[in-house]
C-alpha cells in the first residue's frame, strides 16, 4: 500500500505494467514492472509527504548523475505522475537478506570491495 495507492501484479504505472512487489521499506516501495518499449524496469514510489517528496526528487537529480558499475542506473522521476515513482534499471538477483548465511570470508570481501567502490565514486 502506498498511500491511497496499492499496486498489485498486472496493474498499469504509466507505461509502466507491474510484474511484483520487489520490497517494502521505511522509505518506500520497490516493484518490478515492464515498459512496453523499454524493457524491465524497476519503480521506487516514495512513502511521506511533499516535503519528503521534494528531498526524493534532489537525491535523484544526483543520482542520475552517477554512472558506475556498482551503483543502480536511475532514468527517470515521474513525479507529477500519482504515485510519483523513479525508475531504475532492473538488476536480477537476490537481495541481501535473502543470501545464504553465513556468507562465505572470499564473498563477504568481494561484496565489501563492491560497496566501498560504489561509496567512494558518490
Amino acid at each position: 500500500m502506498v498511500g491511497e495507492y496499492s499496486l498489485n501484479p498486472g496493474d498499469s504505472l504509466g507505461d509502466y505494467k507491474i510484474i511484483s512487489c520487489l520490497g517494502k521499506g521505511k522509505f518506500g516501495e520497490v516493484y518490478k514492472a515492464e515498459h512496453s518499449e523499454l524493457g524491465m524496469r524497476a519503480l521506487k514510489i516514495p512513502f511521506g509527504d511533499d516535503s519528503f517528496k521534494r528531498l526524493f526528487n534532489e537525491v535523484f537529480a544526483q543520482a542520475k548523475k552517477l554512472d558506475n558499475p556498482n551503483i543502480v542506473e536511475v532514468y527517470d522521476f515521474e513525479k507529477e505522475h500519482q504515485p510519483p515513482f523513479i525508475a531504475m534499471k532492473y538488476v536480477d538477483g537476490p537481495n541481501f537478506g535473502e543470501m545464504k548465511k553465513p556468507i562465505e570470508i572470499n564473498s563477504c570481501l568481494d561484496l565489501m570491495k563492491q560497496i566501498l567502490n560504489a561509496v567512494g565514486y558518490a
